[in-house]
């Protein structure tokens, strides 16, 4: 898959346009709204509506905001006491609580829709890596290329995930535990929560460097598999003792 973890214009452009077209659209509406014929709550709370499920269904965190700017804009431009976010008629507050309540619907259906499709690509890609495993071990190929086919099968749904590196503890983010023995006898599932989680690289790191990981964007928490964690973790701490160590000899050197 080469595009589960960016959104697409076309998203990016939803998440931009959204908010401010909810907004103008209940200020438009509140033009011609003189007590005398004019739009009536219920019509402009079923435009605002149209407008926040089609922003939804294109992305759902653009749904989130346009949604929750929709009824906030509802309420200043049409909810008597009008230019206030006070709300006196429990019917007003019926119509924003519905608004929101499919703004929010809608949105969750296609962050679900989403999740769905990408894990069903990740499905889809990580049998094609054993595929590839099979062949290259079939025959001799270089090492290096045959650790990468062998790394890329088991890893799951850490294509879904963005990792780096920083040199001291991350703050507000939750630590991962190292096992105390071996983790290959381990099967327990490791949550990633959306916000990221860090691993410490400690053999040779005294200065503490830390591996840093978290879901790619829109994903929400991930379940991974430990063991493909800590795999993982192990493998950027050897290139990095390796860099360290080729670094060190290029300065002594020169």
């Amino acid at each position: 898959m080469k595009t589960y973890g960016v959104r697409t214009p076309l998203q990016l452009a939803a998440n931009l346009i959204g908010p401010p077209a909810a907004i103008f659209a209940a200020w438009l509406m509140s033009l011609g709204d003189n007590g005398d014929g004019g739009l009536t709550q219920a019509n402009v709370a079923l435009v605002l509506a149209a407008l926040t499920v089609l922003v939804a269904t294109i992305d759902w965190l653009a749904g989130l905001t346009t949604t929750v700017t929709a009824a906030l804009a509802l309420n200043y431009y049409h909810a008597p006491p009008l230019h206030t976010l006070r709300v006196t008629d429990s019917r007003d507050i019926l119509s924003i609580a519905l608004l929101l309540a499919l703004g929010l619907t809608v949105s969750a259906a296609t962050a679900y829709r989403v999740r769905r499709d990408v894990h069903h690509i990740r499905k889809a890609d990580v049998g094609a890596a054993a595929e590839e495993l099979r062949a290259t071990l079939a025959e001799n190929n270089p090492a290096p290329l045959v650790w990468s086919a062998a790394i890329a099968t088991p890893a799951n749904d850490l294509g879904l995930v963005l990792a780096r590196v920083e040199r001291s503890a991350p703050v507000n983010v939750p630590a991962i535990g190292r096992p105390a023995g071996s983790y290959q006898l381990l099967d327990a599932d490791l949550v990633l929560p959306v916000y990221g989680a860090a691993l410490r690289l400690e053999r040779r790191h005294p200065e503490g460097r830390w591996l840093v990981l978290t879901p790619r964007d829109g994903m929400g928490p991930l379940t991974l598999d430990r063991r493909a964690v800590m795999a993982f973790a192990d493998t950027i701490e050897l290139a990095l003792d390796t860099s360290d160590a080729e670094q060190a000899t290029t300065t002594l050197a020169s």
